[in-house]
């Protein structure tokens, strides 16, 4: 099958696809919260290396880059997500990836994470990195994110810098690092 050319912010809705960023692009908060929804089985998000941006977060504002809630076999790669609240936002998934990301927010309030995972098994951090963190002394942010029994997930060759809360969080998790 061939890959779905992506130019702006979208549902991803079809169970097995992957969907290619082909430039980069600005994401308007004000139309909505979340640029990429995964709401399908088997969604392939990959940027090819293009930076998908939005307005400076700091604040009540919250964005997404990247949610998936529900569905499993999800894997995100190649992006760089630039000033979103979350990079990655994770709840009740099995078998998600996040491969070659960079996400970069250094105005953060607190809540914002480069990925948040939620309540999800079996999840695979490879190869990605981080800025995250708070210019003003409020500013607080997480690297990465595990909660809420998020179980069996690994963490390797990752770099997580400038971070002004924490760099890993790990609450009722069981996770390799």
């Amino acid at each position: 099958a061939s890959a779905i050319d992506v130019t702006f912010c979208q549902s991803l809705n079809t169970v097995g696809a992957t969907y290619q960023v082909t430039t980069d692009f600005f994401h308007d908060p004000a139309a909505t919260f979340t640029c990429f929804n995964a709401t399908a089985d088997g969604v392939t998000l990959d940027c090819q290396g293009h930076v998908v941006s939005t307005a400076t977060s700091a604040g009540l504002d919250v964005t997404y880059a990247f949610n998936v809630t529900g569905f499993n076999n999800v894997t995100v790669k190649n992006c760089v997500f630039q000033n979103f609240t979350t990079g990655v936002l994770a709840n009740n998934t099995i078998n998600l990836t996040l491969l070659n990301n960079n996400v970069s927010n250094k105005n953060l309030d607190e809540g914002g994470a480069g990925f948040a995972i939620r309540q999800s098994n079996h999840t695979v951090v490879h190869n990605n990195s981080m800025s995250i963190g708070g210019t003003a002394s409020w500013g607080l942010g997480t690297g990465i994110f595990f909660s809420d029994n998020s179980n069996n997930c690994t963490i390797n060759s990752s770099r997580i810098d400038r971070v002004g809360g924490g760099g890993i969080q790990l609450g009722e998790t069981t996770s390799s690092l």
